[in-house]
């Protein structure tokens, strides 16, 4: 605009109409640099996505049918343990610290 009026291109127009042509070019660059920048943003975006792992995980494993199902519960009375015989036992707690189960390697990894 200003390059226009030093070279008198602009000098055949009126001040309201300079006024306006002056606003409206403002909101043209003003429209060119947030396109470039929404422009610029999307690439990013793009770009962080490729870099990420965006692959829709599986909700349902194959397989589930040949897993155990436990609970965990806050206050336990016991657990249950397979005996020699691979039978389910259940012992209390207040059973536990007489046991000699208890001080066995194998009730540490439970």
């Amino acid at each position: 605009m200003l390059l226009l009026l030093v070279q008198e291109k602009l000098s055949n127009l009126t001040v309201e109409e300079r006024f306006a042509f002056n606003v409206s070019l403002r909101m043209f660059t003003r429209s060119i640099i947030i396109q470039r920048r929404v422009e610029d943003l999307q690439l990013g975006v793009e770009s962080y996505q490729k870099k990420l792992n965006l692959t829709k995980p599986d909700t349902y494993p194959s397989d589930l049918k040949r897993k155990e199902t436990y609970i965990a519960y806050s206050n336990p009375r016991g657990f249950i343990y397979h005996n020699k015989d691979k039978e389910n036992r259940l012992m209390r707690i207040d059973e536990l610290h007489n046991s000699a189960m208890a001080r066995s390697p194998m009730f540490a990894l439970l």
